[in-house]
């Protein structure tokens, strides 16, 4: 590869040295670095959408520094453009990131220089919100869609409905429908299930339900899953991936999730599989 983006999250610290460093070693191998010319915010999805439709022709993958969040807000607009991703760990977990600052990164780096890696699909959400019978906004996600009380509401009547047909319904804080790859993100921390993210499925989880008997459910990546919510006061809203997007909800709204056209694709490096990650990133925390 001879033609890199690098974008990174400026805000956690030690970032901008680690940036520079990398972007040296790189132009010393005469790789064309590209990097935005103006101070950023790398979770800014107006920036990162018009960042790519000047740059994304002219460079062959993104490296990115940051952690999970930042990962997640550059892939919902590389995807738009089938670029692969590589994230260089600078957070606190980095489930999403393929490689760790140390002494093992550059060693890494050159061996995507020379091609020797392997690249990974993962599926992504088109969350599609219907306001009034007719579609208002469609955004596209990596991880999931979640639907929330406002702080000032109570418990939220949802109703999911799946291929049109009532499926399940939670008096609760909240819903998530997730991808496999969100499986193990928020999802995860409301009791939702893991699913091995090289399937194909949508992962559909309460938040706190007041029942004994509220259950998470796996549909099929074919299915699409309907969402309507009761609110008695207050309001919720529709977060994105991690609230890359926030969208305020009014009742009657609709919220439509199904399999996207798009695809995340990651620079695999290290051979690692899911359930190495898994059990590396979260031991500490059984």
């Amino acid at each position: 590869m001879r033609k890199i983006c690098v974008l990174s999250n400026l805000s956690k610290n030690g970032v901008l040295d680690q940036e520079r460093e990398i972007v040296s070693w790189l132009e010393d191998r005469e790789v064309d670095v590209l990097t935005p010319a103006h101070p950023y915010d790398v979770l800014d999805q107006d920036f990162l959408f018009q960042y790519f439709e000047g740059v994304a022709s002219q460079c062959e993958a993104v490296l990115v520094l940051g952690g999970d969040g930042t990962l997640l807000s550059v892939a919902r607009q590389a995807a738009y453009y089938s670029l692969p991703l590589l994230g260089i760990n600078m957070g606190r977990i980095g489930f999403l990131a393929e490689l760790e600052q140390g002494k093992e990164l550059f060693l890494s780096l050159e061996r995507m220089l020379n091609k020797d890696f392997f690249l990974e699909d993962r599926m992504m959400l088109q969350v599609s919100i219907r306001c009034n019978g007719r579609k208002w906004k469609t955004y596209h996600c990596l991880n999931d869609g979640v639907i929330l009380k406002d702080d000032r509401s109570g418990l939220i009547e949802i109703t999911a409905y799946i291929d049109g047909r009532e499926s399940v319904s939670y008096h609760a804080d909240g819903i998530i429908v997730a991808t496999p790859t969100g499986a193990s993100g928020y999802s995860l921390s409301a009791n939702g299930p893991l699913v091995s993210p090289e399937m194909e499925a949508i992962i559909i989880t309460p938040i706190c339900a007041q029942s004994l008997y509220s259950r998470p459910v796996v549909a099929g990546a074919d299915r699409v899953i309907t969402v309507k919510t009761k609110v008695s006061e207050g309001g919720c809203y529709l977060s994105i991936d991690g609230k890359t997007a926030t969208v305020p909800l009014a009742e009657g709204d609709e919220i439509f999730f199904e399999k996207s056209s798009m695809k995340t694709v990651f620079i695999r490096l290290n051979g690692k599989t899911f359930f190495d990650v898994l059990n590396e990133k979260l031991r500490g925390r059984r």
